[in-house]
């Protein structure tokens, strides 16, 4: 869906499309390794403070670097 938004709907430039497609990648990623944590249903189980606040950081800093 992101791709097909930011492709036909957005129109964005080549730059762009690889900048966004990034954070988003980034974003997803962050949040299987939340879900996949545990066995438990993911929104029954709260994640660790030390996962919880590098998930945090990792977010700011994808949205930072581009």
């Amino acid at each position: 869906m992101t791709f097909g938004a930011l492709l036909w709907i957005f129109r964005v430039s080549p730059d762009t499309f690889r900048t966004s497609w990034f954070v988003e990648s980034l974003l997803t990623e962050l949040v299987v390794a939340l879900v996949m944590r545990t066995r438990r249903p993911f929104y029954r189980s709260r994640p660790g403070k030390v996962l919880l606040i590098s998930t945090l950081l990792l977010i700011a800093l994808g949205f930072a670097i581009p």
